[in-house]
């Protein structure tokens, strides 16, 4: 917990953060960890090199912006090296993926940025770094093109993205390498050019995260309140799911007590350690848990967190969390994040009993201030995290869906 003899601490580094701006990568051909947090109101995403021991309060690289202190969109104005509501972030390795949601595009970088505002290598959604327009300006959806793009997941060989206002979800099934590259399979539509929502196993309404534990292919819906799982990477238009989350069955919700450890209302981001899977549970304001990969229909969540059991949903403490929009699972530690409260809240060990009050947090000097930016705009604040990304505990080691 970051206390007022830190933030002098904070002061130090940030002032070195900033002359520097910078982080070494692929030592020796191996890949440190990182951890990464998309800090949406400051239009930024800031990057640590991850160390478990001693863990920096302050940021090393900021994406987005030219300083830690710098937070508009698009600075000066929209390129490779600017953000508008970055929303989440992913890693598989190799490169990173952030999901630009107000510039409607997904920007690549084929290495772990090194420099702060380092530019992208590549932009999806958009024909060029210089375009914003949701669906191109077209008023319907293409192979090309995106309206509000979210959640992003890759093996490193495969790429999907969840396009939230387009009801679907877009594949690649080779690793793109030019800019506006059409995707080649879609979930959720049966063409590339519809958006309507839907229901059952190929109908999507609301895609947001997506994650993988290498075998299996999640999927969180605001707007239908559940998880879809299917069994395998899909590769063709309009796989069927095979389990659903959240719901009785995959064609119907029925009668599933609400909060409790069966139900979800508008889930967010999700990560996986390849054992256990956790889900921000957003308008419920709870971290699910699952101790095991879920593969059966409706099947309850084993522990939660940010709240004290599976019924309560209100409260701001180190147990008690009012927004849960994902989270980062490390092989040793785990994340949440909280976009209202402007934090992340992190756990030495993954939680085995509910309510289990978190061991740090970042970017508030305690577990009851929530005020967004509350040291100015730094290389230690946070205005709106939605989500966190790290391969903590994985250097140089790829792990499908272990990010």
């Amino acid at each position: 917990m970051l206390d007022r003899s830190l933030q002098v601490l904070i002061s130090t580094m940030l002032s070195a953060a900033l002359l520097c701006g910078c982080i070494k990568s692929n030592v020796n051909g191996v890949i440190p960890s990182y951890f990464i947090i998309s800090d949406l109101a400051n239009n930024r995403v800031l990057v640590w090199q991850y160390n478990p021991i001693n863990f920096s309060p302050s940021a090393q690289i900021v994406l987005g912006q030219p300083d830690f202190i710098s937070s508009s969109a698009n600075n000066p104005s929209i390129s490779a090296q600017s953000l508008n509501n970055p929303i989440s972030a992913f890693f598989d390795g190799t490169r990173l993926f952030l999901a630009d949601l107000a510039n409607n595009r997904v920007l690549i970088w084929n290495k772990m940025p090194t420099v702060n505002q380092q530019p992208a290598d590549l932009v999806l959604g958009q024909p060029n770094f210089y375009s914003s327009l949701a669906n191109g300006g077209l008023g319907f959806p293409s192979a090309q093109t995106f309206s509000s793009p979210v959640g992003i997941y890759s093996n490193g060989h495969q790429l999907f993205i969840a396009d939230k206002a387009n009801n679907r979800i877009l594949i690649w099934n080779e690793m793109p390498s030019a800019n506006g590259q059409a995707a080649d399979a879609v979930l959720g539509q049966s063409s590339m050019n519809t958006a309507a929502s839907g229901a059952g196993a190929t109908g999507l309404n609301g895609p947001f995260g997506l994650i993988s534990d290498g075998y299996h292919l999640f999927e969180s819906e605001t707007g239908a309140s559940r998880i879809l799982v299917w069994n395998g990477l899909p590769s063709a238009t309009q796989t069927p799911a095979s389990v659903v989350l959240g719901w009785l069955t995959m064609g119907a919700k029925g009668a599933v007590p609400t909060p409790s450890a069966y139900s979800l209302f508008q889930p967010r981001f999700m990560c996986t350690d390849g054992t256990h899977l956790l889900v921000g549970d957003g308008a419920d304001a709870r971290g699910l848990i699952w101790n095991s990969i879920p593969l059966v229909n409706d099947q309850p969540a084993d522990v939660v967190v940010g709240k004290p059991d599976f019924v309560t949903t209100t409260g701001t403490t180190s147990q008690s969390i009012f927004s849960v929009t994902g989270g980062a699972c490390g092989a040793n530690k785990l994340f949440l994040a909280s976009f209202a409260e402007n934090r992340v809240v992190g756990y030495n060990s993954y939680p085995r009993v509910n309510g289990q009050a978190a061991d740090f947090v970042i970017g508030q000097n305690d577990f009851i201030s929530t005020t967004p930016n509350p040291f100015g705009v730094t290389g230690a604040s946070l205005s709106s995290a939605w989500t966190a990304v790290t391969n903590e505990g994985y250097p140089g080691v790829w792990r499908p869906g272990g990010y």
